[in-house]
């Protein structure tokens, strides 16, 4: 049959064919995630196991080999790759394109439970799933930086250690941006609490560091105490150990001699104080931290990035300068990375092409 001809023959049809095919396109063009790439999702488990204060070395010898052992056997696994750092160890698994994550991550779990036992202080094993959520596939990267203009009036300001009013001010307030699965932040440092142990006085004691740890560790608990049926009321009891400041650790009983308790401030002291540093941001040469913004799967990234515009104007003018008391007005926020660039190009290309269609 002449297409041509049908067409003349019956153009009532043929407009009716048109028009439908003009709307279903419309549909699907307000449906379809817009992004840079297609959605791809890896099948990859991570195991993360901390040990606090141990070496790369005693972490691979001790934890990492012992979980290599016991995983390489899991089914659909295609590579693993461990990561051994100062109190951490990462095992990443990547399985074949695919593969019922559900599963594998429940062969993780299972294989995980048959290595023997764990040295003292080790955290259980913490089994995630992760698609393309790595810092290669952030649709946005921000630096956080001192105003080099103001640099020399805050000679003592320390751009890392706003980590902690960073992941609680600004961090949930990105992430709740529909569509984004992660906000990530690097070059910081979090707090930390040190106690700084004098060998002569503990030995004076008869005290060992071991007692000293101990000690430590039992006061420092919230633990529940049941419930109390009072009428038609139940009453959940907790008690609260957890240390809330220094003089609380310095108050903690180690032991007993002579009938005197010997209390933490005898043989120790604390300072409050950041981890040390392991990496570093710098931007034009300056300490800076940095910000990247996952999404989700299938997520339509121009409206992310809309919305992350307007809070990042938000966050510029109501959430930094209340971060630090002195140099928070002087703090910037500048984005560096927009993956919509290249996609409203892109579209603005197909749009032009559309019209001369």
């Amino acid at each position: 049959m002449n297409p041509i001809s049908f067409s003349i023959r019956k153009p009532v049809a043929v407009s009716v064919g048109v028009l439908l095919l003009v709307f279903f396109g419309l549909l699907g063009l307000g449906a379809i995630p817009v992004q840079l790439t297609p959605t791809v999702d890896y099948p990859i488990i991570h195991v993360t196991t901390v040990w606090p204060g141990r070496s790369p070395q005693e972490i691979v010898d001790e934890i990492a080999k012992e979980q290599e052992e016991r995983l390489k056997n899991v089914t659909n696994l295609k590579a693993m790759r461990s990561t051994s750092r100062e109190g951490t160890c990462t095992i990443t698994l990547e399985f074949t394109l695919g593969a019922d994550i559900a599963q594998a991550r429940q062969e993780v779990s299972d294989a995980l439970r048959q290595v023997p036992e764990y040295p003292d202080e080790v955290d259980e094993p913490i089994i995630t799933v992760a698609g393309t959520t790595g810092p290669d596939s952030a649709i946005a990267w921000m630096i956080i930086d001192l105003d080099p203009s103001v640099k020399d009036r805050f000679p003592d300001f320390d751009i890392t250690t706003l980590l902690d009013p960073l992941d609680k001010e600004v961090k949930p307030y990105l992430e709740r941006i529909d569509g984004v699965a992660e906000v990530n932040i690097y070059g910081g440092r979090e707090r930390e609490l040190r106690v700084l142990v004098d060998p002569v006085a503990l030995a004076q004691r008869s005290l060992t560091y071991d007692q000293l740890i101990r000690a430590i560790r039992a006061e420092n608990r919230n633990i529940s105490a049941g419930s109390i049926s009072e009428g038609k009321r139940e009453i959940r009891v907790r008690v609260l150990g957890q240390f809330e400041n220094p003089e609380q650790v310095l108050d903690t009983p180690v032991a007993a001699r002579n009938g005197r308790v010997i209390l933490l401030r005898d043989v120790a002291t604390v300072e409050l104080g950041y981890e040390k540093r392991t990496g570093f941001i710098r931007s034009f040469g300056e300490p800076a931290l940095a910000m990247n913004l996952i999404r989700q799967s299938g997520a339509n990234v121009v409206d992310i990035m809309r919305e992350l515009r307007a809070r990042l104007d938000e966050v510029r003018s109501e959430i930094l300068p209340t971060l630090h008391p002195t140099a928070g007005p002087h703090l910037r926020l500048r984005q560096l990375y927009d993956e919509t660039t290249y996609i409203d190009s892109a579209i603005r290309l197909v749009t032009q092409n559309l019209w001369i269609g």
